[in-house]
């Protein structure tokens, strides 16, 4: 009996660690992927070609602010400019409710284009979505001291604010149609 104790414990030990270590099926594991750049939606919004098809890759752990916002056309202008039919690495990290991919952009240089863009004051540190991501955290702050991008207005609106506020005028228009 003995002797089969240690086998059946050995195989149990396996199993556990493949449940463990295997990817939950809903949970998107990170991966990395190298595509040309085809499309710029916004800022933080781009169409990367993979495996022969475009795919949309939202920057994660930034928001840029929306096109109509101040600053908004000049995140879209920086970021097209950064990537453009260029070749980027996609640190992937997930998916969204769009089924957008969410992830990091490498560009050519080896920079984040996502952390250049909250450097320059294109975009706010997205804290709801990315806590711990404090070099975003440093960056914005050190671009709102220096007053680059968007700081440079004195009250700068969030974009999930703006949206909001869109979103709302937008009911209040429907419903007066009524």
């Amino acid at each position: 009996m003995a002797r089969l104790g240690k086998p059946i414990l050995a195989i149990a030990i396996a199993i556990v660690s493949i449940i463990i270590l295997s990817p939950s099926p809903g949970i998107a594991s990170p991966k990395s992927f190298r595509g040309l750049v085809v499309g710029i939606s916004d800022g933080d919004t781009i169409k990367v070609m993979h495996n022969g098809a475009p795919v949309t890759v939202r920057l994660n752990c930034i928001d840029c602010p929306e096109k109509s916002q101040d600053f908004g056309q000049v995140a879209k202008q920086y970021t097209a400019s950064q990537c453009f039919k260029k070749v980027v690495r996609i640190n992937e990290t997930g998916h969204d409710r769009y089924k957008r991919s969410i992830g990091q952009v490498i560009l050519p240089n080896k920079r984040a284009l996502n952390l250049e863009l909250v450097k320059r004051g294109y975009a706010w540190w997205y804290e709801q979505y990315a806590p711990h991501a404090t070099e975003y955290q440093a960056a914005q702050n050190k671009a709102r001291q220096k007053r680059k991008g968007l700081w440079q207005n004195s009250k700068p609106v969030p974009p999930w604010e703006y949206r909001k506020r869109e979103h709302n005028v937008r009911l209040a228009h429907a419903n007066t149609k009524g």
